[in-house]
């Protein structure tokens, strides 16, 4: 439904969503996408979603190069070594996950904290 317009992402899947989440959750949602929408994200959840929504592309890259390509191969300190790598999974914006220093937790918190998320949903992504 975005494909060819960015700006719209945020737009249309909070306009799914009214009626179903709290207004501060539709802000997030119009918000991380904030280099092409007009919102910018101001509060804790709208920060998470901005840097976990780029932290995710650069777990999934991070699994894709283990031997077995599963996420249960990926360690914090991989993470660490492949964030400071700017040629690694290039489509992962390190800018939007460093915005998660807003949050107030050590970023090795957040590597380990989106790295556990991922890994209890790697069968549903097929990791």
């Amino acid at each position: 439904m975005t494909k060819n317009d960015d700006a719209k992402h945020g737009v249309i899947a909070q306009d799914i969503l009214r009626g179903k989440v709290n207004e501060t959750i539709l802000k997030a949602i119009r918000a991380h996408n904030f280099r092409e929408a007009t919102d910018k994200p101001t509060t804790n959840i709208g920060i998470a979603l901005v840097a976990s929504d780029s932290m995710s592309g650069l777990l999934v890259a991070s699994a894709l190069v283990m031997p077995h390509k599963k996420l249960g191969e990926v360690e914090v300190g991989s993470i660490k070594r492949k964030f400071n790598d700017s040629s690694f999974a290039r489509g992962s914006s390190r800018e939007r996950i460093a915005i998660s220093d807003e949050l107030g937790i050590p970023r090795d918190t957040f590597y380990e904290i989106a790295l556990k998320s991922v890994q209890e949903i790697a069968d549903v992504l097929g990791l």
